[in-house]
């Protein structure tokens, strides 16, 4: 606890610095006590607390990035291959669908597309 009360303030301004969305800063924060709880066992040691800290967020952060710099490419792609005009036909527009998602599908890893079909629970 006293960690999370040294670090957490600090660690939200920084992560609000560079993305300044609140819950994001936010869940960021709550990732790197996530990561440290989880590395308290391994055997890596924790040498330098604070740079350690800081080098998880900029991770969390970097991640974040990719995730929306890939979404958003993604988003162009189809958006550049859905057609602007809809059909009265609803199953000419799920056949268009279908065939959308499976070229999309098939332009994943093999890892990405293992991801996407894990069930939750």
């Amino acid at each position: 606890m006293a960690i999370y009360q040294r670090y957490a303030d600090i660690l939200f301004r920084t992560a609000f610095k560079r993305l300044p969305v609140v819950h994001k800063a936010e869940d960021f924060v709550q990732e790197v006590f996530i990561s440290l709880y989880k590395s308290r066992n391994s055997h890596e040691k924790i040498i330098h607390l604070k740079p350690w800290l800081f080098a998880c967020l900029r991770h969390c952060i970097l991640n974040e990035i990719r995730n929306f710099n890939t979404h958003r490419k993604h988003d162009l792609q189809i958006a550049a291959h859905t057609p602007l005009t809809t059909s009265t036909n609803p199953g000419y527009d799920l056949k268009i669908l279908e065939t959308q998602f499976h070229k999309a599908l098939v332009q994943l890893t093999d890892r990405c597309r293992e991801v996407f079909f894990i069930e939750p629970g």
